[in-house]
């Protein structure tokens, strides 16, 4: 599942786990 907001919410979830979205 790939929404426009998905990145945005895998940085709220992951928090600073994920790297930011470029």
């Amino acid at each position: 599942m790939a929404w426009p907001g998905q990145r945005l919410s895998v940085r709220k979830l992951a928090g600073r786990r994920t790297p930011p979205v470029r």
